[in-house]
């Protein structure tokens, strides 16, 4: 055979070789995982595909690389490795649906499904996505230090602190419903809980001069807002407020002293997210 023919014979084996490969690619269809879920629902992550001719050897279900889940089609059976934070449910879970069930911090990650024909070959099909959680404070905000009352050209200081939330809240001031001064704030402070939640706190400090009670009153008001970061964008999950009221008292011969007048609390919580 002369070396052309040869050429040719090798030319069509290759493309023999590359329709065969085309014609059992498997394929996956459908792919489901929840871009946000909040803490301690339950979730159910979804892989469907077709074998193309193939047969199904195993799938395997990841987080951030590690395989959590393991379904063999040979034996009909499933493995699970312990993971923190990835709470499979067994009796709802098979070889296209993955439940799983209380949802907290660590089940945060990129989850990916696997699907692998048998042997010789052991072709595969991979698809991947990431999971964010968020969980709501429960009580709002809290403001601390707050004093009876208060003389002209004392020093007032309050902290803001967060119920524990995630992700962390984030905070700011305002004096009479304008933004505190940056010399008049400290930084915002976050403590980590064991559980994952975050607690944040922010400090305000400044003397309470006349020019602040203008119309015989100082309005102070915290701000906290929920926010996470989705497909590059930034989603406002929540926001909510915690004001404090100190008006004057002028009492005849005395220096001039301002009374807390109380406390109201604001909240506002959009729908629960859910995106797909």
């Amino acid at each position: 055979m002369s070396v052309f023919k040869l050429a040719n014979v090798v030319t069509l084996v290759c493309c023999f070789l590359a329709v065969i490969q085309v014609t059992f690619a498997i394929k996956i269809l459908y792919f489901f995982v929840p871009r946000v879920i909040e803490w301690g629902k339950s979730t159910t992550l979804q892989c469907h595909f077709d074998l193309e001719n193939d047969r199904l050897y195993r799938v395997n279900w990841n987080k951030d690389n590690r395989r959590f889940y393991r379904f063999n089609a040979r034996e009909n059976h499933t493995e699970v490795a312990e993971l923190k934070g990835v709470h499979v449910d067994r009796d709802r879970s098979n070889q296209t649906h993955l439940t799983l069930n209380n949802i907290d911090a660590h089940s945060e990650g990129v989850y990916s499904c696997e699907v692998q024909g048998k042997g010789p070959a052991f072709r595969t099909a991979h698809n991947e996505k990431k999971m964010s959680t968020y969980y709501l404070p429960k009580d709002l905000l809290r403001v601390e230090g707050v004093e009876n009352s208060y003389k002209s050209d004392n020093f007032i200081k309050l902290t803001c602190a967060s119920d524990p939330s995630f992700p962390a809240t984030q905070l700011k001031w305002q004096i009479n419903d304008k933004d505190a001064l940056p010399s008049q704030v400290s930084e915002q402070v976050t403590i980590t809980q064991p559980n994952g939640l975050k607690v944040t706190k922010l400090d305000l400090a400044f003397e309470a001069t006349d020019d602040y009670f203008g119309n015989g009153g100082l309005k102070l008001k915290c701000f906290g807002s929920l926010s996470m970061d989705i497909d590059g964008t930034k989603k406002e999950i929540g926001d909510f407020s915690k004001s404090v009221e100190i008006r004057a008292n002028y009492r005849l011969g005395s220096k001039p002293r301002h009374e807390t007048e109380g406390e109201d609390v604001e909240m506002h919580e959009p729908d629960k997210l859910i995106y797909n």
